[in-house]
């Protein structure tokens, strides 16, 4: 654990705590997030609202095609392995033998539940 969450509840402090200068698109980028972070949630440890209809080891496996085709890794493995990478660096993700197997921390989950909060303009401000 890399310890307590992070306060996720201002725009600023969202683009803070990704390393994000703000500019560009930002809102594409959190709503890609979002969806890469859901995925993930499949795979945790805890009871996930899949596992009342997959079990958890299926959950788990269902994520790795989902996750291949979301950050294009037949394309642009580099890509791919970069944003396992940058999950792991920001401590929103931890992972065992390499960073594509990885499962949300808490920090992971407290950004997660922030996300599903409210849409991208409205977390940003815009």
């Amino acid at each position: 654990m890399r310890g307590d969450p992070r306060d996720w509840s201002t725009s600023d402090k969202i683009i803070s705590n990704l390393g994000w200068c703000g500019c560009g698109n930002p809102e594409a980028a959190l709503d890609l997030l979002r969806d890469v972070l859901t995925i993930l949630a499949m795979r945790s440890e805890r009871p996930h609202p899949w596992h009342a209809y997959l079990p958890r080891r299926a959950c788990w496996e269902a994520s790795w095609p989902l996750l291949d085709e979301m950050l294009d890794r037949g394309e642009s493995p580099g890509l791919y392995w970069s944003y396992f990478y940058w999950l792991d660096d920001k401590g929103l993700t931890d992972h065992g033998g390499n960073a594509s197997g990885c499962w949300l921390t808490d920090d992971g989950k407290a950004l997660l539940e922030v996300l599903h909060s409210k849409t991208s303009d409205e977390l940003l401000g815009f």
